[in-house]
């Protein structure tokens, strides 16, 4: 059993600034990243 639990982070403002950094940083560590603009 596979008790290691996912990453997922939910970004807002991903289409620019912080929001748009801190999403591409999540995913270069790995982590499943929904985007909303």
């Amino acid at each position: 059993m596979n008790t290691k639990q996912p990453k997922i982070a939910v970004v807002t403002g991903a289409g620019s600034g912080i929001g748009r950094a801190v999403a591409t940083e999540l995913l270069r560590a790995g982590w499943s990243v929904a985007l909303a603009g």
